[in-house]
């Protein structure tokens, strides 16, 4: 001090005071010498004017008619007063940046009113993850990856695979069957008028896009959300993609969720956004948001997806397997089995159905609406309870 006391500051408060911006260096600290025109390109590095995107780079998306059908029943179940989630696996024309879904895949998950956690880590792992990243967080900009942690019910698969494990998995059946993770499907209870996606679900959406893309680069992939109008109680399907500029912010770290606004996205305060030409200290997501136009089509490969699906609150059981198989009088035990929450069920017992050896064969005979293995025929009925 001036007295010629000694003073401890921290280099976070030294930064906040005398950087460049919050958060980065001072410009001395940075070089030099400095022009106006070096100091404008600089500052312009961390300036967004946010502008609207006319159209979306996916130019429609067509979901399986099952595979909605089985999504929204489940939500009406649940009397749509918690969230749901699932990956899109299908196929993508990158010429006409269409996208064609085939069957969804829903991870084990915890949601209630509030939000969605995806639990694809160990519990243990996940527990500690957590911790830390509310531990990282800001005042203002929470975490969007675990928007909620608290309550809801989770519920696993029939056999004894780790949700890291199953994820390998689903990804190995959809490559066998030269399919891709094409989107996200997330469904919510009822919202007020023009509360499209929160802040959150626009930054993973711009995560996923980023994945998907390697980068800030054009994708088809696509975010699903389900939800019911309350006066018809009819389930609604619309698809959407966020902008390339939303992209880029995410990826630069300008974006986090904003604890005051759901339906907004907090601006990191490194970052200066410009919108509607003011500066504001948050975006509302819907400035983000491209619809996509969306169709229904009946999947080819699964063409009896009625077995019940994964991770839901009756757990799936060697009963529901029996059932199926006896069930489906009139078509072939390869159409009966032709079914991705089966597969996956009977993938979850790998002590019996070897991922090696017998899921392979599996997705093949279906491929190609051949017969199953008599050797594998006779261990599925084993498994089943049935005699042969």
């Amino acid at each position: 001090g001036a007295d010629g006391t000694i003073t401890a500051a921290a280099y976070e408060d030294h930064v906040s005071r005398r950087g460049f911006r919050p958060g980065l260096a001072a410009l001395g600290d940075l070089k030099k010498n400095w022009t106006l025109s070096d100091f404008l390109l600089m500052d312009d590095q961390y300036t967004f004017k946010v502008k609207r995107q006319e159209e979306a780079f996916c130019k429609g998306v067509s979901l399986d008619t099952q595979a909605c059908f089985n999504f929204q029943s489940y939500m009406q179940q649940l009397g749509w007063r918690q969230g749901r989630c699932g990956f899109l696996y299908g196929n993508w024309d990158e010429d006409e940046m269409k996208v064609k879904v085939e069957f969804v895949y829903e991870p084990e998950q915890r949601s209630d009113e509030h939000g969605i956690a995806v639990l694809l880590a160990d519990e243990e792992e996940e527990e500690q993850m957590h911790k830390k990243q509310v531990e990282d967080d800001d005042e203002t900009m929470t975490d969007v990856q675990h928007i909620n942690t608290s309550g809801g019910q989770s519920h696993g698969t029939g056999g004894s695979v780790a949700a890291t494990e199953e994820i390998n998995i689903v990804e190995a059946i959809a490559e066998a069957l030269a399919l891709r993770r094409v989107g996200f499907v997330f469904a919510h209870p009822p919202r007020e008028k023009g509360f499209v996606f929160s802040g959150a679900e626009a930054i993973r959406a711009a995560y996923q896009q980023l994945e998907a893309a390697d980068g800030v680069n054009k994708t088809p992939f696509v975010t699903v959300k389900v939800t019911v109008d309350p006066e018809s109680n009819e389930s609604q399907f619309e698809a959407y993609q966020v902008s390339e500029q939303c992209m880029t912010m995410a990826a630069e770290g300008a974006l986090g969720v904003d604890g005051n606004d759901l339906a907004a996205c907090a601006v990191h305060p490194t970052f200066t956004v410009v919108v509607e030409g003011k500066p504001a200290p948050s975006v509302n997501a819907n400035f983000f948001l491209c619809n996509v136009p969306v169709q229904q089509h009946d999947s080819q490969i699964f063409k009896h997806s009625t077995f019940p699906k994964e991770h839901r609150l009756l757990p799936q059981t060697r009963d529901d397997l029996k059932s199926r198989i006896r069930g489906t009088s009139g078509i072939s035990l390869t159409r009966a089995l032709a079914d991705f929450g089966l597969i996956l069920f009977l993938a979850s017992f790998p002590q019996i159905f070897d991922h090696s050896s017998f899921i392979p064969s599996l997705i093949q005979a279906i491929k190609h609406d051949a017969p199953l293995d008599e050797g594998y025929r006779l261990i599925l009925f084993s498994f089943a309870g049935l005699d042969i």
